[in-house]
């Protein structure tokens, strides 16, 4: 875990260019994707509008200024959706991988010290890794879009390549002495994406770094749609709705939303873990409910048997159907933020109908710590909500209070 003052941009960068030998390869392949994920490039679509526009344009300049017009027009529409289109592709992990980075094969048939050979940054002088100041400088002139990792262990060529050591031999000869390289060029065509899909294959079941990169194709559907909630209707009523609740924890509570039958003991573990405050759940807590008309017990009906359908009056006492969730003690702000109508009630609200469906009503009984417990003054700054959290005391309270409650998704 880094520390809070650490810096990975551009520092861990910067060293993995300058000393890539103290990183492994994976790692190294990995600090490069959240570089490009953060640099966060969209040539695509500018390329895309700028290509339509000029099209538009050279089309408008044939056919008169009217239809030019027009034509202009459908053109920038045409080539900035186009231009939308690249821009997706070209901000997926695995063309970034394809397009920004190279694997060339290692020449050296030493054995060798570390994974990776070396690492060349196109556009990046030598002079610019000598400071944090003047890496940042340079990579805001110019972000990282060309960079050749040679890893020592991967490869056709090398003291560790999959050929025989005389092809090495052969290539390194051709370069030192007649400075040609196509002959490696060669086998770097095929050298290039074996590692490259080597790396993928690395990260495919390692879905914490996915989600690093690329937050929206896979670690997070994966999850949304374990937890059930994968529809996009249902995720924007969640979030975007007051009492937000993201998908990031929707999704790191997917194994618990999916458990059916939900426990007392789980439910409370889970509501304590996302709220941050001590919760506890009280199970088979009483209530009367209204019994429909329909279901009413009258002469002459059917079905009227005594002491098993037979129902006097028009409630009926029963215990599966509300649970009670004690949440705290809170210090006042909290305690603040669970009453009706406040953003951590709404948020309960939510997290309650996904955790246990929709079938229970919960009774929310908050607990405001002794400390908190003071006296009330009209017109004193801060004071209460009458019924909720004001008091009639003399002296310090004795134990925490819990006199205020309200039920969500009361059943009737």
């Amino acid at each position: 875990m880094r520390s809070p003052k650490r810096r990975i941009d551009p520092g861990v960068i910067r060293r993995l260019l300058r000393q890539p030998y103290r990183f492994q390869f994976f790692q190294a392949v990995r600090l490069l994707q959240i570089q490009f994920a953060r640099q966060g490039r969209t040539q695509g679509g500018a390329n895309g509008g700028m290509h339509g526009v000029a099209t538009g344009t050279a089309n408008g300049s044939a056919n008169g200024s009217a239809n030019g017009v027009a034509n202009r027009a459908n053109g920038a529409a045409y080539g900035a959706a186009n231009g939308n289109a690249v821009a997706r592709v070209a901000d997926t992990p695995e063309h970034q991988l394809a397009t920004r980075v190279r694997f060339p094969n290692a020449l050296s048939l030493s054995f060798p010290a570390s994974e990776i050979v070396q690492i060349e940054a196109g556009g990046i002088a030598q002079q610019a890794l000598d400071s944090d100041a003047a890496f940042a400088e340079a990579i805001a002139e110019r972000p990282l879009d060309d960079v050749a990792v040679t890893p020592a262990f991967f490869g056709m060529l090398g003291g560790q390549g999959a050929l025989p050591l005389h092809y090495t031999e052969v290539v390194a000869e051709r370069e030192t002495l007649r400075r040609d390289g196509a002959a490696r060029a060669f086998f770097d065509i095929f050298s290039n994406r074996a590692a490259a899909l080597f790396y993928l294959a690395w990260k495919k079941y390692r879905l914490p770094f996915q989600h690093e990169v690329d937050r929206t194709r896979h670690y997070l559907p994966l999850l949304l749609s374990l937890a059930g909630v994968a529809d996009g209707g249902v995720r924007r009523g969640l979030r975007e709705t007051p009492g937000t609740i993201h998908d990031e924890a929707v999704a790191g509570y997917a194994t618990a939303v999916r458990h059916r039958p939900m426990s007392a003991s789980y439910l409370q573990q889970v509501l304590s873990d996302y709220f941050r405050v001590p919760v506890r759940v009280e199970q088979f807590v009483g209530g009367w409910y209204r019994v429909p008309p329909s279901q009413w017990s009258r002469l002459g009906g059917v079905n009227n048997v005594l002491g098993a359908t037979a129902l006097a009056g028009q409630r009926v006492w029963q215990r599966d159907l509300r649970v009670r969730v004690w949440i705290g003690p809170l210090a006042r702000e909290q305690y603040r933020a669970f009453l009706p109508g406040a953003e951590g009630a709404l948020a309960l609200r939510k997290m309650l109908t996904v955790l246990g469906g929709a079938t229970l009503e919960y009774e929310v009984k908050p607990i405001l710590r002794r400390q908190d417990v003071t006296g009330s003054r009209l017109g004193a700054a801060g004071s209460g909500h009458v019924g909720w959290d004001t008091f009639l005391v003399s002296r310090p309270a004795m134990q925490d209070r819990s006199d205020a409650h309200y039920t969500l998704s009361p059943i009737h």
